[in-house]
């Protein structure tokens, strides 16, 4: 049985979603590398200049990939409605339950169809 609601209408689709983080990491990206190579063409190119290019552009994405996860987050929690945007597939059946143990299942969603993570969470649910 899925606690899974079909209500597919709520926000943007995941290809639009990948789409989105795809092109504001990579335009971010290269704007940073293009800057990087500017400074470094005003001189001469020494091999300590290659290098440090190199390594800018080796570390310059995880910084780029972090900042754009956390200004996605920031924008769904104060301009929108976080629950249905987030997560707008859960609906539960009725009151939630107290809770009546100490086991928590937790998972990490990302940009991923939710209908069979959720239904392997109500797998596990039922097996405790």
């Amino acid at each position: 049985m899925s606690v899974v609601a079909s209500n597919r209408n709520a926000g943007m689709s995941i290809p639009q979603r990948r789409l989105l983080v795809v092109a504001l990491n990579s335009i971010t990206i290269l704007h940073f590398i293009s800057i990087n190579f500017l400074i470094f063409m005003r001189s001469k190119f020494t091999l300590l200049d290659v290098i440090i290019l190199l390594c800018g552009t080796i570390c310059i994405p995880w910084p780029i990939v972090s900042f754009w996860n956390s200004a996605i987050g920031l924008c769904i929690i104060l301009f929108g409605n976080a629950e249905q945007s987030a997560y707008p597939y859960f609906r539960p059946r009725g009151p939630l339950p107290e809770f009546t143990s100490m086991t928590a299942l937790a998972i990490f969603m990302r940009s991923e169809d939710s209908i069979p993570v959720f239904d392997r969470l109500y797998a596990m649910h039922e097996n405790l």
